[in-house]
C-alpha cells in the first residue's frame, strides 16, 4: 500500500542543497573514552570496547546539547518535497528506495546551517546493520536531518527569499541574534546517548567534506531516548503545529493505522534483526 502526501515547502530539496553549498556548524566534541579490556571476567571484544567508549563520549556531550536547547522559541516545518513523492507503508518497500538500513547510537548532535535552513548533524556510532554495507558495523557516520538550531537571521532570510513575511517587517538586531529551534516534522533533535533506527541513502557532502547519510522520508526516522524503552517516529507534529502554515500532511483516512503498520515493522527488525516480509 502507498499513500501520497500534500505540501509546502521544499525540505528534501535543501537536504540536497546541503551536499552543495557552504554551511555553519556548531561542533561540541568530548574525548573518547579509556575502557577496561575486561567484561566480568572476560576479554572485551574490539566492539564492546568501542561501544563503551561511545556511551560514556555521548554521556558527556549530551547536557551541553540539552542545555543549548533551553527555552529556545520553536518553529514548525514540514520536509516539503518529500512528500511529493509515494510514502511505503512496508519496510521491505522502502529499504528498495534507500541503500542503507541500520540501527546506532548518538556520539554527537551538532547544527548546521545550509542556504539560510536549520539542519541537524548527528554522529551516529552504527551498532546494527540491517541493509547495506555490514562493514558499517562499529563504525561512525555522519548522518543529515532537516531541522535543528538556527540564528534568526538566517531564518528571517528564508522566510523573506519565500515572501513568508512583509518585506516591511523588521527585527531588531539582538532579535537576529537570537536563536530559534526548528521542529521538522515536530521532532526535536535527538541528544547524545540516544538512539536512531532509520532508513538512509548515502551521498557525498561538498559543504562538510565527507560522506552523510540523508534520512528520505520522516516516517521511516525512529529515535529512542535514552533511558526510554521503545523506538518512536520522528514526524510526531502536534495538532497545533500542522495547522500553523508551512507543513507538509499525510493524505489519508486511516493515518494511525498507516503509522501503526510502520511501528511494527521496526519493532519486528529491531527485535529479529532482519528486514520483515
Amino acid at each position: 500500500m502507498e499513500i501520497r502526501k500534500q505540501v509546502i515547502g521544499g525540505a528534501l530539496l535543501l537536504l540536497s542543497s546541503a551536499v552543495l553549498v557552504g554551511c555553519g556548524l556548531e561542533n561540541r566534541t568530548a574525548k573518547a573514552a579509556t575502557v577496561p579490556t575486561t567484561k566480568s571476567g572476560q576479554h572485551w571484544s574490539r566492539f564492546d570496547r568501542k561501544l563503551a567508549a561511545t556511551q560514556h563520549t555521548a554521556q558527556k556531550n549530551r547536557p551541553a546539547l540539552l542545555a543549548s536547547l533551553k527555552g529556545l522559541k520553536p518553529f514548525y516545518s514540514g520536509t516539503g518535497a518529500a512528500y511529493l513523492t509515494p510514502l511505503p507503508t512496508k519496510l521491505k518497500d522502502e529499504a528498495q528506495r534507500v541503500n542503507t538500513v541500520l540501527r546506532g547510537t548518538i556520539v554527537q548532535t551538532d547544527f548546521a546551517t545550509f542556504d539560510h535552513t536549520a539542519h541537524t548533524v548527528y554522529t551516529l556510532f552504527v551498532t546494527a546493520v540491517y541493509q547495506g554495507d555490514s562493514a558499517l558495523r562499529g563504525q561512525e557516520i555522519s548522518v543529515l536531518t532537516a531541522g535543528g538550531k538556527i540564528k534568526n537571521a538566517d531564518l528571517y532570510a528564508q522566510h523573506q527569499q519565500k515572501s513568508l513575511i512583509p518585506p516591511d517587517q523588521k527585527l531588531t538586531a539582538a532579535e537576529l541574534q537570537e536563536n530559534t529551534l526548528v521542529r521538522a516534522d515536530g521532532f526535536d533533535p535527538a541528544a547524545p546517548g540516544d538512539e536512531i533506527v532509520a532508513t538512509l541513502a548515502k551521498v557525498h557532502s561538498n559543504a562538510l567534506n565527507r560522506a552523510v547519510y540523508l534520512t528520505i522520508s520522516p516516517e521511516w526516522l525512529f529515535y529512542r531516548t535514552a533511558g526510554t524503552q521503545n523506538f518512536v517516529m520522528h514526524a510526531q507534529p502536534t495538532a497545533a503545529e500542522l495547522t500553523a502554515g508551512q507543513h507538509g500532511t499525510v493524505v489519508t483516512p486511516d493515518m494511525d493505522s498507516v503509522k501503526g503498520r510502520i511501528v511494527a515493522d521496526v519493532q519486528e527488525m529491531v527485535a529479529t534483526g532482519r528486514i520483515p516480509e
